[in-house]
Parts: C-alpha cells; structure tokens; sequence
C-alpha cells in the first residue's frame, strides 16, 4: 500500500470522527467539500471517471439527510434545465464518438458539479451556515495560494499525493495542485473577486477579518502574476474594471473599508516596479509564436466544427480526431497542431457540435442570472458575494478564450461552488418573511401561556368599573331604541 492509500485512510478516519462528533453534522461535511473541490484526486476506475476526493462529503451529506428524513431538492428552475439539456446532449453525443468513455468522464465532472450545487442550495440554512462555507472555501484558497508561492520561489512541495505536479516542464510557474498553470491561474480569477467585494466593499464585525481578506488578496495577486496566464491576467483587470463602472452608480455598492484602497495601490505600484520587465516579456516576441499557434490550432477546430456540426466528435474525443484536420505548418509539428484546442468554446463547439456550445453559452447565462438577481439585496454579505460571483463567472467567459479549462473538473466545481453559494443566499432571503412570521407566532403563544403556567389569573374585563359576568360577556350586545315607541 502506497503512501497516497495511508493518507486518505487516516484523513478519512479523522474527518469522520470530526464529522459525527460535531452537534451539526451536515454542516460539518459542507465544510469539507467546500475544502476539498479543488484536489483532483481519487480512486479512478474507468478512462478518468471514478470518485474524486470532494464526493465523499458530498454524497455523505446528502446520505445523511435521507436517513434523517430531510427533504432534499434535486430540482431548481434558475439552473436545472441547462445542466439537464447539457447532460443528455452529451449523453447522445458520447454513443457517437469513436471512444464512448471518455464521454462518460466528461459526464461525470458535470454531475459531480452540479451536486455540489445541490449540496450547497439544500444545506446552507443560516447565516453561521453560510459563514463557515465561505471561510472553508477561503481557507482552501489560502492553502493553494501558500502552495503557489513555494513553487514560484522554490519548486515542488511535494503534495503529489493531493495532486501536485512534481516535475512541471515550466518550473518557473506556479502551478498549485492543478495540472497546468491556466487551471491554477483560473482558480485564482474565481475566488479572488470575492475576495476583493469583501476586502473593500464589506464592514466586518470583526477587524481582523478585513486583515485576512488583505492577507488573501496580496498573497492571490502575488501568485496571479506568479503563474505568467496572460489570459487570465486580462480577464481578471476587465472584470476589475467593468465593477467600477457600475460599483459607483449605488450608493449600497460602493467601498465600506477605505484602507486597503491606499494599501493595495502601494503593493500594486511596487509589484509592478519589480516586475514590469517580466510583465512585458509575456507579451512581446519571445512568446509570439506561441500566441499564433493558438490561432492555427483555433483553425483546426473551426474545421472539425464544420465537419460535425450537429454531434460533434463526442466529449473527450477531440485530440482523437483533431489531427484529421490538420493543415500543416513548416513552424509547427502535426502533433503540435492536434493537441487540445485552447478555447473552450471551440471545444465544447467541437466535442459536442453547435447545439452543445449554444446549452454551454445558456448555463453561463443561467449561473449570470442567479447572481444579478441578487444585486437588489440589501444584506451586505449577500451583495457583496452575489457581485464578487458575477466578476467571477464573467472573468472566467473571457478566459474561455484562451483556455480549455472547461474539460478541468476543478473548473467546473468551482463554478456550480460559486453559484450555488449565491442561489443559498437568495433562497435564505425568501425564507426570511415566513421565519419571520413564525418567529412572531411563537412568542405571542409563548406571551400567551406565560399567565396559565405562572397561575396568575388574569382580570375580569369590566364595564363602567363594574364586573361583567361570563354570562353577560357571551351575550348578545342590547341594541338601543333609535326613536320614540308607538
């Protein structure tokens, strides 16, 4: 038995101790997937599908409701319909292909993302809920970005068994535990906005949050720049830029916290001294001929798509029939030019033909919906997070543009993670009125059986100062004469 078997047996055991010996179970196993989404290990049994780390929670939580006879609701108009319409699709689209499993593992990372969806919208009931959620996905994003660090200073840390590369072709990267650096600089453009609303945007009870948030932004940007993602890089500054042209036209979204502005200014103007020339480097000529193979292999995959318009060549099959399609380039080998398209558009365009790139465009727009409906919120951690998740799932559409991540499994979880953590505080906000009212219900009961328990006996009512008899009270009221009697 290998080192990564005795990990996972111990950590098991450790987290299910801590699971069943907490007063809310439930809400100790969200915390886990919120922290183990990002770790894309397992025990694979078939082409890629098999149960990742993150499944364990998730299907315990949803285990544990049954057997407590909690309702559990697998169905949600704002974004069921898109991720049933993909799936099925790619159902189709996987019996045509010429290797049908690698299908059924791009089904599975869908499925596995959209549980965690169901997870969070079924099980985030109240704001401590919600809290220790958020700090687990924080506190993930703390652990990687401390990964980041090392590696961009020293190299590998040595977490192979949680997904680390050890022997990465670009050392000089930071890669986290994500293959390559694009998915790690990804991850980086969809928690930081959230971050960033709650950093400047958002008051905490508490000082020393606003610190951790400042600790956590400088940190995040540090390795941002330190995985050398020119694509995210843009994607990240526009989604930036695009908040404060709107952020300033209500008054309820504009900073709370005026300190980190002046701070993040100074650490940005000194970041950027240091490193300016490195900056300019990745776009000038020394990585030009990478920034054109990306248009040759966009070429290829608009030939495909032309090719199978309606079915594609099926998920996960492209790099089987791309070199099919391959027009060569005296600058660039064949297999150079049938690798993976770097466009996820392009991809899903090519794996699952037009019909499936038009569903993927609908679940961005779905998951665009859930969190601009949210912006008429007045709870100022909900706004916060609900425009921290539009940056984010805007950011990552640009990114899109340059990168396959869509077929990342870590990727597709923190997208259903961050809108499923906005839908619970949508669906906290409905439930409002009814606790509300409830809430109001129990104490008048309570005011009213506090005289019987005490055997305090309350005052006869009385009329002119004189008593009135039970018989009098369930009489009739005496009407008086209205006029003189015939």
């Amino acid at each position: 038995m290998d080192f990564k078997w005795i990990f996972f047996i111990f950590a098991g055991l450790g987290c299910t101790l801590w699971v069943l010996s907490n007063a809310n179970p439930i809400r100790s196993l969200m915390i886990l997937v919120a922290f183990f989404y990002m770790f894309p290990v397992g025990y694979i049994f078939y082409q890629y599908t098999g149960i990742l780390l993150v499944d364990l929670p998730v299907f315990a939580a949803i285990g544990f409701a049954f057997a407590n006879g909690q309702r559990v609701k697998f169905y949600f108009k704002e974004i069921t319909p898109s991720f049933l319409l993909m799936a099925l699709w790619m159902v189709v689209t996987s019996a045509k292909a010429m290797e049908p499993g690698w299908g059924i593992a791009e089904i599975s990372k869908w499925v596995r993302g959209y549980l965690i969806f169901v997870c969070l919208a079924n099980f985030i009931k109240n704001e401590k809920d919600l809290r220790a959620v958020l700090f687990a996905v924080l506190a993930g994003f703390a652990f990687e970005v401390l990964i980041g660090l090392y590696q961009w200073r020293r190299g590998s840390v040595g977490l192979w068994f949680l997904g680390e590369r050890l022997w990465r072709p670009e050392w000089w990267r930071a890669y986290g535990t994500f293959y390559v650096p694009s998915y790690f600089s990804n991850f980086l453009i969809m928690v930081l906005p959230f971050i960033l609303r709650l950093l400047i945007f958002y008051k905490p009870a508490k000082r020393s949050e606003t610190s951790y948030y400042g600790f956590l932004m400088a940190t995040g940007m540090a390795v941002l720049y330190a995985t050398y993602s020119r694509g995210p890089w843009i994607s990240f500054l526009a989604v930036v830029v695009l908040m404060l042209l709107f952020t300033f036209f209500k008054s309820k979204l504009r900073p709370k916290v005026k300190w980190p502005i002046a701070a993040g200014l100074v650490f940005v103007l000194l970041f950027t001294w240091k490193y300016l020339p490195r900056i300019i480097e990745q776009f000038g000529e020394q990585r030009q001929m990478s920034a054109m193979s990306r248009v040759y292999l966009g070429q290829v995959a608009l030939r495909l798509i032309e090719d199978n318009i309606i079915f594609g060549v099926g998920p996960g099959n492209y790099e089987l029939k791309s070199p099919e399609y391959v027009i060569p380039i005296k600058e660039y080998p064949t297999e150079h030019l049938s690798e993976m398209v770097h466009n996820s558009y392009l991809l899903i365009g090519s794996e699952n033909g037009v019909p499936g790139l038009v569903i993927f465009v609908l679940i961005l727009g779905q998951m665009s919906w859930i969190f601009l409906r949210m912006f008429r919120s007045n709870h100022k951690l909900h706004l916060n997070l609900a425009v921290g998740g539009l940056m984010a799932i805007w950011g990552l559409c640009i990114s899109f543009f340059a990168s396959p991540d869509i077929h990342n499994e870590q990727m597709l979880n923190q997208m259903y993670l961050n809108a499923g953590l906005v839908f619970a505080c949508s669906l906290m906000e409905r439930r409002a009125p009814a606790a509300m009212r409830q809430e109001q219900m129990r104490q008048r009961r309570e005011e009213m059986s506090a005289p019987q328990a005490s055997g305090i006996v309350p005052p006869a009512p009385t009329t002119n100062g004189h008593a009135v008899s039970s018989r009098e009270r369930s009489a009739p009221p005496m009407t008086r004469p209205t006029g003189r009697a015939q």
